[in-house]
């Protein structure tokens, strides 16, 4: 199937259910990341008042302002290895850094309107299961309307 990567990073339901597993759902937290942007200090009291722990201004510091999450670990297996060498980190300039962890190749185009609609009709169930799952609301913020997707 073409959208086989796709639908599987996509099924979120079905990755919580694997920790379901192991964990009560009592003892899960669950953040859309949309919601961690707009208000990252609600949502860290929220969520140490979760794990019982106090509140500190630093926790929600690092998610202000609207951007992406980028992880600053290399995208390549090799790079990290070698960056956790001795003195390696160290010896490479940060702009070096930068230009060694971005994606080789032409960008990925976007995905094509028809075949958008397709994934949205063929994950409909799931974004369904996940909101059920977790309480989330993402049937409204995914555009799934309010009710059974």
């Amino acid at each position: 199937h073409p959208f086989r990567r796709y639908l599987y990073r996509s099924r979120y339901a079905e990755h919580i259910r694997q920790f379901l597993q192991h964990f009560p759902v009592e003892q899960m937290q669950f953040v859309l990341l949309d919601e961690l942007l707009k208000d990252p200090e609600a949502v860290c009291r929220r969520l140490c008042a979760f794990l019982g722990i106090e509140f500190k201004d630093s926790y929600a510091a690092n998610w202000t302002g609207a951007r992406n999450v980028r992880s600053h670990a290399p995208r390549w297996p090799a790079l990290q290895r070698l960056l956790r060498s001795e003195g390696a980190r160290d010896s490479l300039p940060a702009r070096a850094l930068r230009r060694l962890n971005v994606r080789l190749g032409p960008p990925i185009p976007p995905v094509d309107p028809a075949d958008r609609a397709q994934l949205r009709a063929q994950l409909a169930p799931s974004v369904a299961d996940l909101a059920a799952l977790t309480g989330l609301p993402v049937l409204e913020r995914w555009g799934y309307g309010g009710g059974a997707a």
